[in-house]
C-alpha cells in the first residue's frame, strides 16, 4: 500500500513511518519543514506541505491507499487546536475528495471530557472530538485511536490494554499510560480489495432512517423503497447529515426486484448490515397483499441477503407487537412459517383465503412468521 503519514516528524509519526516501511509499504511523509525530514527513514518519500493550507496538499493525497493522522497542535492554544487538530483533518479529507483510502486517526484519551481544565484552556479535546466526527462521516473505513499518556509506563507495564468508551478522565497519567513504541509495534497496516462496507435499508421511512443513523456511520447506506421519491428524500436527509448514500427502487414481493437490489448492493461493497423496515399496513391492503409483502417479502429478503452478507454482518427486521395478539399456533404451523421454502410459503393450507379472511389476521400471521423466520435464518 501507499501510506500517507500526516504529522510524520512528530514522536509518534516517526515511529509510524518506520513501522510502515518495515511492513513493506510505500510511505509518504507530509512535513512542513524539509529540514526536519532528515530524521526520517531514508526510504520515506518526503512531501512538503502544510495541513492548514489546502492548496499544498494535492500531491500528498494523490494515489494513497491509507492515511495515518498523528498530527497535533502542540501548544498552539485554541487557535492551533482549531486549525490543526480539526482543520488539518478536514483539509486532508477534502483534498482526497471522492477517492477511497483507509483512515487511521489518533486523538487522545479523555477527549470526551469537555469540562476539564486542559480543554477549557485549549479547546483541544473539543477540536479533536470534532475531527473524529469527520472520520466517521467520511464514508471511508476508519480506525480512531485514543492513546493514554505516553511513556509513563513502569518497567512491567508494556502490555497494551484496549478499552471501549472514554471513561478515564482524571486528566493525568492515572487515566492510563502507553509506550510509544509498543503502540506502533502492534499496528498492522493491511490493504483490502474492497474496503466499502454497505448498509442496505429496505423501506426508507422514519424507522429505517433512524436505524441507519445509528449503524451507518463510516459506511455506504443504500436506501431502497418501492416509491423512488421516498428513497431520494431519505438520501437527501442522511446526505445532509454527512452520510454516504445511494438509492434504489425495490418491490419486496418480487423475486426479480429483490435480486436486482442484491446486485446493486454487492457492486457497492461488502454488505455488512441489512435493515428491513418495509411492509404493508392492514388498514391499507388486502389480506393477500399483506401476506405477499409482509410474509413472503420478508422471507425472500432474508433468503437473498442471507447468501451474500459479509462475515460478521447482521440484519434487523422490523416486526410488530401485533404478532403477540395472535392466538398460539400449532407446533407444525410455527415450523412451517419458519422453514418452508420461500416459493412454497404462500401455499400453506392455513394461509389460504378461506382461513385468512381479514387483513389484520394476515398481518398478525405475517409478523409471527417474520420472528420465526429470523430465528431460523440466524442458525442456517
Amino acid at each position: 500500500m501507499t501510506v500517507l503519514v500526516v504529522g510524520a516528524t512528530g514522536s509518534i509519526g516517526k515511529l509510524v513511518v518506520d513501522e510502515a516501511i518495515r511492513q513493506g509499504h510505500s510511505v509518504r511523509a507530509l512535513v512542513r519543514d524539509s529540514r526536519k525530514a532528515r530524521q526520517l527513514h531514508p526510504e520515506a518519500r518526503v512531501i512538503v506541505g502544510d495541513v492548514t493550507r489546502p492548496e499544498t496538499l494535492s500531491d500528498a493525497v494523490a494515489g494513497v491507499d491509507a492515511i495515518v493522522f498523528t498530527l497535533g497542535s502542540d501548544g498552539g492554544g485554541k487557535v492551533g487546536a482549531a486549525r490543526v487538530d480539526y482543520g488539518g483533518v478536514r483539509n486532508i479529507l477534502t483534498a482526497l475528495g471522492s477517492r477511497k483510502a483507509r483512515i487511521a486517526l489518533m486523538t487522545a484519551i479523555g477527549v470526551t471530557n469537555r469540562t476539564g481544565s486542559y480543554n477549557r484552556s485549549t479547546e483541544a479535546h473539543d477540536w479533536k472530538r470534532r475531527s473524529e466526527r469527520l472520520a466517521r462521516a467520511s464514508g471511508l473505513p476508519y480506525t480512531i485511536v485514543r492513546p493514554g499518556w505516553f511513556d509513563y509506563n513502569g518497567p512491567n507495564e508494556h502490555q497494551l490494554e484496549l478499552l471501549q468508551g472514554d471513561k478515564r478522565q482524571a486528566g493525568d497519567p492515572s487515566d492510563g499510560a502507553v509506550a510509544r513504541h509498543e503502540l506502533i509495534r502492534r499496528a498492522h497496516l493491511r490493504g483490502e480489495t474492497n474496503m466499502t462496507k454497505v448498509i442496505v435499508v429496505i423501506g426508507a421511512g422514519q424507522i429505517g432512517q433512524a436505524i441507519a443513523r445509528r449503524v451507518g456511520v463510516g459506511k455506504h447506506v443504500l436506501l431502497s423503497d418501492m416509491r423512488p421519491d421516498n428513497a431520494r428524500a431519505a438520501a437527501e436527509v442522511l446526505g445532509n447529515a454527512g452520510y454516504e448514500t445511494s438509492v434504489a427502487t425495490v418491490d419486496v414481493s418480487s423475486r426479480e426486484s429483490v435480486h436486482g437490489l442484491v446486485e446493486t448492493a454487492t457492486k457497492l461493497g461488502d454488505i455488512t448490515g441489512l435493515i428491513h423496515a418495509a411492509g404493508a399496513s392492514p388498514t391499507q391492503a388486502s389480506p393477500a397483499t399483506v401476506l405477499k409483502v409482509d410474509l413472503y417479502g420478508t422471507a425472500l429478503v432474508l433468503e437473498r441477503f442471507g447468501s451474500v452478507i459479509a462475515d460478521g454482518g447482521a440484519g434487523v427486521v422490523i416486526s410488530s407487537q401485533s404478532r403477540h395478539r395472535l392466538p398460539p399456533l400449532a407446533v407444525e404451523q410455527n415450523k412451517a412459517l419458519a422453514t418452508t421454502p420461500v416459493e412454497e410459503l404462500l401455499a400453506l393450507p392455513f394461509l389460504q383465503p378461506d382461513q385468512v379472511k381479514d387483513s389484520l389476521h394476515a398481518y398478525q400471521l405475517s409478523k409471527r412468521g417474520n420472528s420465526l423466520r429470523v430465528m431460523a435464518e440466524a442458525v442456517r
